[in-house]
C-alpha cells in the first residue's frame, strides 16, 4: 500500500509539472550527502540484451581492462559514434547497483523535510525500491553521450519510423532543437532506438554508466553539486522543493551538454537532472535479475525512468532512484538515450 501511495504521489508531481509549462533561460552548496558503503551480496552476471549489427570494433588497448583494475578516475572516456549519434564507452566490469540499508534510510529521514510545504505528506517507502543492494556484472557496451535531443527525434520522425512527442510545443520550435525531446512514451523510445540501430539501456546498464564500478550517488561523486546539472532551482515551477538559493540558467530542459561537469565516469552529460531516461526495464522488485522476466520487451507492467529531471531535488537526481510508469505515459520531462552492443558502434 505504501508503495501505490508513493506513485500517487510522485504521479502527482508530473501531472502538476505537465499542467504548467515554464520559459527557459541562460546556464550553478551542498546538500547533504547521501552515505556510501560497501556490500559482499553475492554478483549476478547480466548478458547484453540484444544482437547489433557490428560496424567497426575500437581495438584501444582500454577496451578491455580487467574489472579488478577498473575504478571510475582511472578510466579515460572513448567517444565513438552510431548512425551519427555520439556514443561513449562502457568498459566490461562490476558495480553495487541499488543503494545501501543506510542510503536509504538517509533518503526516508530527508524527504518529509523536502515535502514540508507540500499540499500532502511524503510518503519515503518509495526509496525502498532502490535495495536490496547487489553486485551485477556487465559486458562492455556503448551509450548516448547524451539524451536524444529534438533533432535527433526529428530525424526518426520524418522518417516514418517514430511517431512525435505527444505535445509538439517545443518539439517544433527550432530554438529547442538540441534540447532533449521530451513528451515521449515507451514504445516511441524503444522505436528511435531500434531504428538507429542500438536499444534502450537496461537499468543496469543506465546505472553502471551512472555510478561506475566505485558506486558514486550522483554521476561525478558522492556529494550533490548545484553546478553540475539541471536541477529544480530558483527557476522552477515545483513550488514546495525549490532550492531558491540557485540558478542553474533553465525553467524547464537545458541544451544537451550545458553541464561538462556533471559527466559520469565514462563521459555521459545530464545522466542526472534535465530529462528523465527510459530503460528498458519492466518494474520489479530488487535484488535485481535480469533472467526473472524485467527485460523481456514483450512482457506486461510499468517500465522505469530514471535520472530524474529539470523539476527535481537533490534527493530524486540520486543515480540509485526509480521512477515507475505505464509504458504510454508522457510529460514534459520524459526522454530517453541510448545503447548500443559493445560491437555496434564505430569507435574513435
Amino acid at each position: 500500500m505504501k508503495r501505490i501511495l508513493f506513485v500517487v504521489l510522485m504521479l502527482f508531481v508530473a501531472g502538476l509539472a505537465c499542467s504548467s509549462q515554464g520559459e527557459p533561460g541562460d546556464d550553478v552548496t551542498d546538500a547533504p550527502a547521501i552515505p556510501d558503503m560497501p556490500d559482499t551480496s553475492e554478483p549476478v552476471t547480466v548478458e547484453p540484451p540484444g544482437e547489433q549489427a557490428a560496424t567497426e570494433l575500437p581495438t584501444e588497448p582500454a577496451l578491455t581492462p580487467t574489472a579488478e583494475a577498473l575504478t571510475n578516475a582511472g578510466w579515460q572516456p572513448i567517444v565513438g559514434e552510431l548512425g551519427g549519434l555520439p556514443m561513449v564507452y562502457v568498459p566490461a566490469g562490476c558495480f553495487l547497483m541499488g543503494s545501501t540499508e543506510e542510503q536509504i534510510a538517509a533518503a526516508m529521514e530527508a524527504c518529509p523535510e523536502l515535502y514540508s510545504g507540500a499540499p500532502f505528506a511524503c510518503d519515503a517507502s518509495g526509496y525502498q525500491a532502490e535495495g536490496p543492494q547487489r553486485e551485477v556484472c556487465l559486458d562492455a557496451f556503448w551509450i548516448g553521450q547524451t539524451e536524444i535531443t529534438n533533432s535527433q527525434y526529428a530525424a526518426c520522425v520524418d522518417a516514418g519510423a517514430c511517431a512525435p512527442p505527444a505535445d509538439r510545443t517545443y518539439f517544433d520550435n527550432p530554438e529547442y532543437a538540441d534540447h532533449p525531446a521530451v513528451q515521449i512514451a515507451w514504445p516511441d523510445a524503444v522505436s528511435y532506438a531500434a531504428w538507429i540501430g542500438g536499444s534502450l539501456p537496461t537499468e543496469a546498464q543506465w546505472e553502471y554508466a551512472a555510478r561506475g564500478p566505485d558506486g558514486w550517488v550522483y554521476p561525478w561523486g558522492d556529494t550533490f553539486e548545484k553546478d553540475r546539472l539541471n536541477y529544480c532551482d530558483v527557476n522552477c515551477d515545483v513550488y514546495f522543493w525549490v532550492d531558491a538559493t540557485y540558478d542553474d540558467g533553465y525553467a524547464l530542459t537545458a541544451p544537451v551538454g550545458t553541464y561538462p561537469n556533471g559527466a559520469s565516469w565514462v563521459g555521459a552529460l545530464d545522466v542526472s537532472g534535465n530529462a528523465w531516461e527510459w530503460v528498458s526495464s519492466i518494474f520489479k522488485d530488487y535484488p535485481y535479475d535480469a533472467a526473472d522476466g524485467r527485460e523481456d520487451s514483450n512482457a506486461a507492467g510499468d517500465h522505469v525512468l530514471r535520472g530524474g529531471a529539470f523539476d527535481l531535488s537533490y534527493l530524486d537526481v540520486r543515480s540509485a532512484f526509480r521512477y515507475r510508469l505505464p509504458s504510454e505515459g508522457v510529460c514534459r520531462g520524459y526522454g530517453f538515450r541510448v545503447a548500443a552492443a559493445a560491437d555496434a558502434v564505430a569507435g574513435p
